[in-house]
């Protein structure tokens, strides 16, 4: 029963846009707070929680190893002033009987030698163990994100990008991974250093510990509100970039369409715009920052001030009173030391703060996708009722369903639609482009629910069944196949994982993909690349069939199952549907009426409404919209009066489909998950095909990372590719003197009280007091340096990122398109890199490459002071610099080993995700969410175990280069005591080089922990310098070529041979010769695999001519009798425009594609002509916002035929000369194509023309038709003269018309 529509549409537009919209036409989001600390280690389990717990332990020792060492450095002070000062009657310790100088220094520098081991088992375990539970959350983070994100219903990817999910995978994780790691374990190890210290000083003396507390409120003042103003910039900051990566993911997803159009320009520009907004945001908080501990600095030193001055006034006290009040000069050290080393540790805290904070904004959206629950969720098992297997009929029925997407509630695409379809029963869906046929095809799969109404399945309704047992009973073949990137036998056993290699051939058979696959060098075991692209347009469509046929679906939905088929396959894979569909529910969506005719109810849909139902006979009776349709479809007189010739009508011919990696509504961001028993079969085939392509690669990629680790660039050379930016890099460099300059000027201060409080009164008292103020003249000094070097080292290190990134993405575009199709450089693989690589050098070149440039000036400085005083004791540390050399390379060494070891496999990951979001809507339909989830994690296994490997030895080799200074410090110490004791040095000189080295070794200290930044910026620009240097065989960006001031339109193919840089050995064209007169409009045709597409590829110039060898010698493609390698490229393809099966539209407007790649406006009676001519005018005018529609990301706002009609009118708006047609009308309505085919001939008027069809309506037409078979030219001539000629020609329409002549009104021919 079917009733008819009473309601009427609010819109034509199947796909209606958002409503409101931002500059990119997408929703503006609301922003997130950060989330809390506690939540932010969310993830960590008991384990972790005992790592955590136990590394902070071991942190806290570790940070507790600094103020012990002031209470033995104040004790030895004392010892060294005795010393001094052994004649003077004025001192407490006038008597030095029992005192032993060179003793007590023995048991100094033991002490100091314990302190040292203790350091190296406390930081090696804290860093280790922190590791270990970052590594642990990051994995289970990423993991439950991804699932989290393919649990999502389509309704929430309609509104997301998929190029910033997968961002987010790459970026902001990164940034939680510093938030949550090792260098969190600062914050502890800086705690304890700050109470100990304090306690440490409390003991010793109150007053002046509470003296030099006096300003801590400012400290903790303005570390909050520090804390605040940074985490609310990195949630811009990461939102501006998470932008930015949509665009790149955009972009190189639908490159050959950006090359087609010379997009490159525009792109670059979308591109850069993003990354400004991203820059300025860093550039501001880099400022906040360093003006932030520039303030905490001075605050510090005006403490410092305060101490000394106020500690001179004890020392004065206790002298007066020979010790029985005050204190002595070696416990003011020891207070001003341990609050020192308190207050310094709030300094150290600095970095993993602001790391902590920027965790805290990214983890906001990532937690807020993992914690979000999909209205409808098929990773529910207990969700919705399973009837059993042997009771499901396949009954479908629509009672009075309305339905809106919902991201626009208020343009309604059904209304009141109500049919049902018995079991078994055939029943095609047809009408015009955007009357909702596609939307009853989703409401089955249940991609969304009806907002009125109800959709029912053996009298249930489909919201209380489960969702993934719903889709395991729904075979789905999609006019636009997705495939994955594994083997053919692979993509047809994601249609049911339990099958049998055996099973897998027989489904083959079915959809004539058998014979083809067994030609191809690997078999069932080739890899067809991302997105299926090493397959022809015809051939993917096969091994879809193939995978849709091997379900033995209950309910089989056909959506221009055929469409890219030649003429006998589709005869064959026609005759297979017609058998699978044998008792089978089948719900047939179709444009081509051929394909509806023999169906048992055909029901008419338009403007959301369901106009007529009946048979094929039925309705051409009653005259009214089918019978239009169909009268529509006739053929021209010399096209109709060639049918009668030859007794048929027509009907498919041959396939023109390129492989083109295109991207249309079924990769709009959406998803719903679906686990079954049987995923674990899938995932386990695609383990093992994993593991035997990982055993073939291992050699290959271990020899990779070690040339990529030897090609590494030096520390200098990063900082070349900041040359642009020296004035700001020479501005951070004078700030960093200043800074580097404070730490030895603050070792000679101190070292200079310590010679005044060997005096005595007020003579000590005055001295001491000038010296006091120096400090704070210091503590000035050093605010003005934090700003300068944060202002200079932020701009520089921003600017430097979006430099990189924008130059990455350029050369990205500058790649010929065999660099595209190395499995190394998928979509997801390149984003990915371009999030993270220029992020990751900005570690060396940014704002942190301000504390090297400090460590090496003031250990520049802090060894000149030394040296000055004290040249033997100098000499003595500097032989024991080697070992802190040696301490610092090893931990480097392994830092860099261990992140070019993991980043394989994450990038593997990373494509691996890309892949899953873009094609989300095949994957759930097929149900096999979990399986790439299991990829996924399998992929991220071996990285995750290196990386726990790492956490081991990372630990060993930092706490080397932490504790290697107490060594030395003990070693120091004593040889300093001898060389007084035999009067080679005076006390006060042992404590300037004492402090000036101590000061240097502690900046050193803190470069060190900066040393895993500086690994991954090495790795890093490698990839970024090599894709640099990268020269392409063809190069899109270049300049060079002759650009002719006239263009005849004269296009040649000599000697042509050709095969695919992914698929040697496999020819496609072999000596091709191949002529195409100016003016004249020439038909490619033949089957799939025949090598149409490529010649087309050839012509747009995305690769050059090769012979087997690849060698590119292989002939020549000549336009107007030159070469086309001597023509400007851009030049070239501005003149040659190319209308595709699968258009791609980008996300913007509908004005903003129509003009793409174009340098400057055209004019308005140009843009007139080209609406008119390719027939948008019409539903343009319905829209909201009508030309400046946004239209989504790949055009997902609009239906099929939509989107085909406006990359029509892009195609002809520069008026081109020549035009490429691959199938330009196949995915519109006869009553479309009618008139487009129209347009398509007047425009073909004076303009050389290829085309690429099978329809005999298109092709029979041409000038001249060329018959391809094997890469070669088989037959040429006019459609009559190959007729008579009776060879392949006439063999291939031989078998189309014996299909029954249906796009032909009864009685025609």
């Amino acid at each position: 029963m079917v009733k008819v529509n009473s309601q009427s549409s609010e819109n034509d537009d199947e796909r209606t846009p958002l409503l409101s919209k931002d500059s990119d036409g997408k929703d503006e989001k609301p922003k997130l707070p950060p989330v809390s600390i506690a939540k932010l280690f969310r993830f960590a389990d008991g384990l972790d929680w005992l790592c955590i717990a136990a590394g902070s332990a071991f942190a806290a020792g570790h940070g507790c190893g600094w103020p012990l060492i002031s209470v033995i450095f104040g004790q030895m002070t004392n010892d060294f002033i005795r010393q001094g000062t052994l004649n003077s009657s004025q001192l407490p310790w006038a008597n030095a009987s029992g005192f032993d100088f060179l003793d007590s220094m023995n048991r100094y520098a033991i002490q100091y030698s314990i302190v040292g081991a203790c350091v190296f088992a406390a930081s090696a375990l804290q860093v280790a163990l922190w590791s270990l539970a970052c590594e642990r959350q990051v994995h289970r983070m990423r993991l439950v994100f991804f699932r989290a994100v393919l649990r999502q219903e389509m309704s929430w990817f309609d509104q997301q990008s998929s190029g910033e999910l997968t961002t987010r995978l790459a970026d902001d994780l990164e940034k939680i991974r510093d938030g949550i790691g090792d260098k969190v374990s600062l914050l502890a190890q800086a705690a304890a250093g700050f109470f100990s210290g304090f306690i440490i000083g409390f003991f010793k003396s109150w007053r002046m510990t509470l003296v030099m507390m006096s300003l801590t409120p400012l400290l903790a003042i303005g570390g909050g509100l520090l804390g605040r103003l940074i985490s609310s910039i990195s949630s811009r900051e990461q939102e501006a970039y998470a932008k930015a990566g949509a665009i790149a993911e955009e972009t190189i997803s639908c490159v050959k369409t950006v090359m087609a159009f010379c997009g490159q320009d525009d792109e670059e520009k979308r591109y850069a715009v993003e990354l400004k907004k991203s820059m300025k945001e860093g550039i501001r908080k880099s400022i906040i920052i360093g003006s932030g501990i520039g303030f905490v600095m001075l605050v510090l030193y005006s403490a410092y001030c305060l101490a000394f001055w106020y500690g001179a006034t004890q020392v004065k006290e206790w002298q007066e009173s020979f010790g029985l009040n005050g204190i002595p000069p070696g416990d003011i050290f020891t207070v001003f030391f341990c609050v020192m080393i308190g207050s310094f540790s709030l300094g150290l805290a600095g970095q993993p703060f602001s790391q902590l904070m920027s965790a805290r904004g990214a983890a906001a959206t990532v937690y807020d996708i993992i914690d979000r629950r999909p209205v409808i969720n098929a990773s529910e098992e207990s969700a919705g009722m399973r009837p059993p297997d042997d009771g499901c009929r396949g009954e479908v029925k629509f009672d009075g369903v309305s339905f809106a997407y919902p991201n626009r509630t208020d343009a309604k695409v059904l209304s009141g639609v109500s049919f049902s379809i018995r079991p078994g029963q055939r029943v095609a869906l047809t009408g015009p482009s955007g009357s909702g046929k596609s939307s009853i095809v989703k409401l089955l799969l249940r991609f969304y629910d009806p907002l009125e109404g109800s959709v029912h399945l053996d009298g249930h309704d489909l919201r209380d069944l489960n969702a993934a047992w719903l889709r395991s009973k729904i075979g789905v073949v999609s006019q636009e196949p997705v495939l994955f990137a594994c083997s053919i036998a692979d993509n047809v056993r994601m249609g049911r994982p339990e099958a049998t290699m055996s099973e897998i051939e027989d489904a083959c058979r079915q959809a004539n993909a058998h014979n083809f696959i067994c030609g191809l060098p690997a078999g069932y075991e080739t890899l067809v690349g991302e997105r299926g692209a090493q397959l022809s347009g015809g051939q993917k469509q096969r091994v879809a069939l193939a995978r849709a046929l091997i379900r033995k679906p209950v309910l089989l939905l056909l959506d221009e199952a055929t469409s890219a088929l030649d003429s006998e396959s589709e005869a064959i894979v026609q005759a297979a549907l017609d058998k699978a569909s044998e008792n089978t529910t089948t719900l047939v969506v179709a444009h081509r009426l051929s394909t509806v005719r023999n169906a048992d109810l055909i029901l008419t849909v338009s403007e959301g409404r369901i106009l007529e139902a009946g048979t094929h006979d039925e309705l051409m009776e009653r005259r009214g919209l089918y019978h239009q349709l169909v009268s529509l479809q006739e053929f021209a007189d010399e096209a109709e009066q060639a049918g009668r010739m030859t007794g048929g009508q027509d009907s498919s011919l041959l396939n023109g489909s390129a492989a083109n990696a295109s991207d249309t509504e079924q990769r709009r961001r959406r998803t719903s998950t679906s686990f079954s028993k049987t995923d674990r079969v899938a995932v386990e085939i695609v383990a093992g095909a994993l593991t035997e392509n990982s055993k073939t690669k291992e050699e290959m990629e271990k020899a990779k990372q070690k040339e990529m680790l030897a090609n590494s660039p030096s520390f200098f050379a990063i900082l070349r590719m900041n040359k642009p930016e020296w004035p700001y890099i020479l501005l951070a460099c004078v700030g960093s003197l200043i800074l580097g300059g404070g730490m030895p000027l603050f070792a000679l201060f101190f070292s200079e009280v310590i010679r005044v409080f060997g005096k005595f009164g007020d003579e000590m008292l005055a001295e001491a007091t000038f010296w006091a103020l120096m400090f704070l003249v210091l503590g000035a000094s050093q605010f003005v340096g934090h700003i300068i070097s944060a202002a200079g080292m932020g701009i520089s290190g921003e600017r430097l990122t979006a430099r990189l990134r924008a130059g990455y993405f350029r050369s990205m575009l500058r790649q010929d398109m065999s660099f595209f199709d190395s499995p190394d450089n998928s979509v997801g693989a390149l984003t990915t890199r371009l999030a993270s690589d220029a992020s990751s050098v900005k570690g060396a070149a940014g704002v942190r490459l301000a504390l090297p440039l400090q460590a090496i000036f003031g250990a520049g400085i802090g060894l000149g002071i030394a040296l000055y005083y004290g040249w033997q004791l100098a000499l003595m540390i500097l032989g024991c610099v080697p070992l802190m050399a040696v301490a610092g390379a090893v931990h480097m060494a392994y830092q860099t080993r261990s992140q070019k070891a993991s980043d394989k496999g994450t990038e593997m990951a990373g494509q691996t995700a890309a892949e899953a979001i873009e094609n989300l809507p095949t994957v759930q339909s097929l149900g096999r969410e979990e399986v790439f989830y299991t990829r996924y994690r399998d992929f991220l296994s071996e990285p995750y175990r290196k990386r726990l490997f790492a956490t081991l030895l990372g630990g060993l080799t930092y706490g080397f280069s932490q504790s290697i200074v107490f060594f030395i410090y003990a070693a120091s110490f004593r040889f300093g005591a001898y060389l007084v004791s035999i009067d080679q040095m005076e006390v006060n000189n042992v404590f300037k080089v004492f402090f000036s080295i101590t000061f240097a070794g502690l900046m050193a200290g803190q470069t060190f922990s900066l040393i895993p930044d500086y690994a991954k910026a090495r790795i890093a620009a490698g990839y970024i310098i090599a894709l640099l240097n990268r020269e392409p065989l063809i190069d899109n960006r270049s300049e060079s070529g002759d650009r002719p001031q006239k263009l005849i339109g004269e296009l040649r193919l000599v000697d042509v041979d050709f095969e695919y840089p992914q698929r040697a050995g496999t020819r496609v064209l072999r000596r091709l010769n191949l002529t195409i007169p100016a003016g004249r409009t020439v038909a490619l045709v033949g089957p799939s695999g025949c090598g149409k597409s490529t010649v087309v590829s050839l012509l747009q110039r995305y690769y050059d001519p090769m012979t087997p060898d690849g060698e590119l010698v292989g002939g020549r493609v000549e336009l107007d009798g030159r070469d086309v390698r001597q023509l400007n490229l851009a030049w070239l393809r501005r003149n040659i425009r190319v209308v595709n099966q699968e258009p791609v539209l980008f996300a913007r407007s509908i004005a903003d594609n129509l003009t793409y790649g174009l340098n400057e406006e055209p004019e308005s009676d140009c843009l007139e002509e080209v609406v008119r001519l390719s027939n948008i005018s019409d539903f343009v005018k319905h829209l909201p916002d009508g030309m400046d529609t946004q239209v989504g990301e790949k055009g997902a706002q609009l239906s099929g035929g939509q989107k085909q009609r406006v990359a029509l009118a892009r195609a002809l708006i520069t008026r081109p000369k020549i035009l490429l047609l691959d199938e330009a009308t196949s995915a519109l309505d006869s009553e479309s194509e009618a008139l487009v085919q129209a347009a398509l001939d007047e425009a073909r008027q004076g303009r050389t023309c290829i085309l690429v069809a099978h329809r005999l309506s298109t092709v029979q037409s041409a000038d001249v038709i060329v018959v391809m078979e094997g890469g070669r030219v088989v037959e040429t001539g006019t459609h009559a003269e190959l007729m008579r000629l009776g060879g392949a020609y006439y063999s291939m329409a031989n078998s189309a018309m014996r299909k029954g002549g249906t796009l032909l009104p009864p009685g025609t021919g």
